[in-house]
């Protein structure tokens, strides 16, 4: 009987150090990617004291780095800037130790990535906390849309609202929209086409919430300068810049974050 007890103590034992060291592991894993996540939050912000609004940026699939989007994004921000934003960027891949989003990762990881840029913003004395918002692009919308969810470690996160420039969205299952969203999307994107937003985020607690703007013309990425008009990509999808309808939508994106 002693020998017996004495045996399932120490298996006892073990599964607790085991289980110890596991959660250590894990901890460390969530210190390191938060910690590459705040390396590359490239903060901006206006001049003054504020406090000031604020809008997280989240790229599409390669990132902030790439030659074809680096100076769309450095122009965005200094937009927002201009229009009195502290800015930050949510770099999901260099968290995830990443070059691109085609190398899979964990879309309940990368809506943590946006929780964790929105807890700092929201320690900054210099930031309305009630007035953190975020701006997606393609498949920025991947950790956009499951930050907006809840799961068994977070609440949803708290956004005054979000706007998604043609995005990717790989939710299991229709989303309750609880935070003002205002998607743009085309007739002519084949990447990340207007009928999957639909159909995923239809589910509206409030009249208002959820607004899809479609433009008839424009291809994905319609908003960046730095594209040709139009060229067919490596996967047989086309993108370019289409500057009139970039026009319309940015006045659209400037009036929705500043309701």
């Amino acid at each position: 009987m002693k020998r017996a007890f004495v045996s399932r103590l120490a298996v006892s034992m073990l599964l607790g150090a085991l289980s110890a060291a596991a959660f250590s592991t894990w901890a460390g894993q969530i210190e390191e990617r938060q910690a590459r996540l705040a390396a590359r939050y490239g903060l901006e912000k206006p001049e003054g004291k504020g406090p000031f609004p604020a809008v997280m940026l989240v790229p599409g699939c390669s990132g902030f780095e790439h030659r074809l989007w680096k100076g769309h994004y450095e122009r965005t921000a200094r937009r927002l800037k201009e229009l009195g934003f502290v800015t930050i960027r949510v770099d999901y891949l260099a968290a995830a130790d990443s070059s691109s989003c085609e190398v899979i990762m964990n879309p309940s990881e990368l809506g943590d990535d946006v929780a964790t840029a929105a807890k700092y913003l929201r320690e900054q004395s210099y930031v309305k906390p009630d007035a953190i918002n975020l701006l997606a692009w393609s498949y920025g919308g991947v950790p956009t849309f499951h930050a907006l969810r809840k799961t068994e470690s977070r609440e949803p996160v708290q956004l005054a609202a979000v706007v998604a420039y043609g995005p990717y969205i790989s939710l299991p299952e229709q989303l309750k929209v609880e935070t003002p969203v205002l998607v743009l999307c085309t007739a002519q994107d084949t990447q990340s086409a207007c009928s999957r937003v639909e159909t995923l985020l239809t589910e509206e607690p409030a009249k208002g919430r959820l607004r899809i703007v479609k433009y008839e013309e424009g291809y994905h990425g319609f908003d960046n300068s730095d594209l040709p008009a139009k060229v067919e990509t490596l996967n047989g999808n086309v993108i370019g810049y289409k500057e009139a309808t970039a026009t319309i939508a940015w006045v659209e994106v400037a009036k929705f974050l500043r309701r």
